[in-house]
């Protein structure tokens, strides 16, 4: 007994309580709002899952104690106007250091005049400063070369202007003929062959951490004085100019640039460099790119820790010629560093606090799909009273049920002049979604935001056909197809919405084609459905006067016109079914 009691005085502890199977109503409305709160729960739950296992990044900035720091730097840059022995590469510190004509891991690549790569070799073997500087002193004395030793015909002081010149010279001497880069005939048409010629340079350099620049100029570069100078004759003679288009430009090693990409979207790292062109036909132009630095180090969850760099950008332009400055023709590109070091550090929610949040997403839409329930609910039985009509939901001679109510409103609806309008508005923001999926690399906020309200449209509007056709709706292929498209749109719109991915420009393209196929299909039937119900589409509702509508106890208004009485219209049956009438309920 004692145990009994005290399980009696437990049971008041529950504070939910449970009524009867008999005593419960359930209805149309109330399986709509729960079907309706499921889908938004799996959606949300789906959400909270991927936001659980992604990881954050959280900026924190300090200041930067690196000492004697190099910064690797990685570069792919194309000059189409300007051939490979014209170019040089020079960088400059204010620690002191100077370094002109780098070539330790710098390479160049000769182009033709449509851009196609012709050869390729080390920067050095390119840039023959002998050569050049023989080029510049030759280009103001009269032509007169030397055969190198080789007198043929025995004439003493002989000409050889070309490089042909000399090989004959040395095959009447019976010589063999030495390198042609040590002949200065050859090397100048050799030069002469590359004037259309374009030229791309990538590799890698290591500087100091320091403020100073590197640049790429024309000619042989030289120190005169405490001055850095270039020769510039050959350039200014042949008409070249600097136009340049920067495929690469990053600071840090490349390995760890790749793991960044990878792993650090959402900090929004990027090189604003790439892909830059820019340029004149002028010779006589200086680019300049101005460039703050900002080391950054990234601590990831799995114990590895990165360190490289992010830079912002500036640039400007002048004309030497025009200016009357001191300038040299080029492309440079001023290095200034940040004392302050970002440092990113990775982190995932904990999974109390994902227990937490899908706590409340499954609770707060059950409450508040409860609250709706609820008004729906009380809405139908006050519209019931009003109609007259008994709250059961059993079938009376003039009622129809919730069931049938719920059915002919949806088919009310699908057959109706403001679903076509609709439909064509859900066509206007699929096309607009379109659009923005073809221009953007990476889905943006507004395309999130098109994509969801196109979703939610085909959600409702396949579930109204739903509710309106019943299980004839399963009868139709074409019904299917929707269904796994709304689907499969659904699925992808979510997975575009967990965040920007390596893949997400993929996912975004296939999301847009099941759009376009979706709406193709159902375009067709809309077409069709407007094509075969025309009529009845066009045709005015007609006004219902329900007290016309005969009830119980009570007499019908029934008017007849003169011709039904002239046809023989026999009214007494009206009379004698209200005598009969009155006959039954007469005590």
């Amino acid at each position: 007994m004692a145990v009994k009691s005290f399980l009696q005085r437990f049971r008041k502890l529950d504070a939910y309580a449970k009524p009867l199977e008999d005593v419960r109503i359930r209805t149309t409305t109330g399986a709509s709002v729960t079907l309706f709160s499921g889908i938004v729960i799996l959606i949300l739950v789906t959400f909270e899952i991927f936001r659980y296992i992604t990881p954050e990044m959280h900026p924190e900035i300090v200041v930067d104690s690196g000492k004697m720091e190099k910064l690797p730097i990685s570069f792919n840059i194309t000059f189409p106007h300007l051939p490979c022995y014209l170019l040089s590469l020079d960088l400059m510190d204010e620690s002191g250091d100077h370094i002109s004509d780098y070539d330790h891991d710098v390479f160049k690549v000769r182009l033709d005049e449509q851009g196609n790569e012709i050869h390729r070799e080390k920067a050095k073997d390119l840039s023959n400063n002998d050569n050049q500087e023989k080029l510049a002193k030759s280009s103001e004395e009269n032509e007169c070369g030397p055969c190198y030793g080789a007198n043929p015909k025995g004439k003493e002081n002989a000409c050889c202007n070309t490089c042909d010149d000399v090989r004959r010279a040395y095959s009447d001497m019976g010589w063999a003929l030495p390198d042609e880069t040590t002949i200065e005939q050859c090397w100048k048409e050799n030069i002469s062959s590359q004037t259309k010629e374009g030229c791309n340079v990538h590799g890698d350099l290591m500087v100091n951490k320091v403020r100073g620049n590197f640049h790429f100029s024309p000619g042989r570069s030289y120190a005169h004085g405490s001055s850095h100078v270039h020769d510039v004759r050959t350039y200014l003679a042949t008409g070249h100019d600097f136009s340049h288009i920067i495929h690469r430009l990053q600071f840090g090693e490349q390995d760890h640039s790749a793991y960044k990409q990878k792993r650090t979207e959402m900090a929004q790292l990027a090189n604003p460099l790439d892909g830059t062109q820019w340029g004149t036909v002028q010779s006589t132009m200086m680019y300049q790119y101005f460039l703050k630095i900002v080391s950054s180090e990234f601590n990831y969850l799995n114990g590895k820790h990165l360190r490289t760099f992010q830079y912002s950008v500036s640039r400007q332009e002048r004309d030497l010629k025009q200016q009357g400055q001191g300038g040299l023709p080029g492309v440079f590109f001023m290095l200034d560093f940040s004392p302050m070091l970002v440092i990113y550090s990775e982190s995932r929610g904990t999974f109390a606090s994902f227990l937490t949040g899908v706590c409340a997403i499954i609770g707060g839409i059950f409450t508040v799909a409860s609250l709706v329930d609820g008004i729906l609910y009380r809405a139908s039985i006050h519209q019931k009273r009003r109609l007259g009509k008994a709250i059961a939901t059993s079938r009376t001679q003039h009622g129809l049920t919730k069931s049938e109510l719920v059915q002919g409103l949806a088919n009310r609806f699908m057959y109706s002049q403001f679903y076509i309008i609709l439909y064509l508005a859900l066509a206007v923001l699929s096309l607009i979604s379109i659009i923005l999926s073809l221009n953007e690399t990476c889905p943006s906020v507004l395309f999130i935001i098109f994509e969801s309200i196109i979703n939610f449209a085909m959600i409702i509007e396949v579930g109204i056909r739903l509710l309106a056709l019943r299980r004839t709706y399963w009868r139709s292929v074409w019904n299917i197809i929707d269904t796994v498209l709304v689907a499969l749109c659904a699925i992808t719109l979510i997975v575009l919405a967990s965040g920007c991915s390596a893949s997400e420009r993929n996912e975004a393209i296939f999301d847009t084609i099941l759009l376009v196929i979706r709406n193709v299909i159902q375009f067709f039937r809309l077409f069709m459905m407007v094509r075969k119900n025309k009529h009845s589409m066009n045709a005015r509702s007609a006004r219902v006067d329900f007290d016309d509508i005969p009830d119980f106890g009570r007499e019908p208004s029934v008017e007849f016109s003169a011709l039904d009485r002239e046809r023989g219209f026999d009214e007494s049956f009206l009379s004698e079914d209200s005598d009969d009438d009155s006959r039954h309920h007469r005590p």
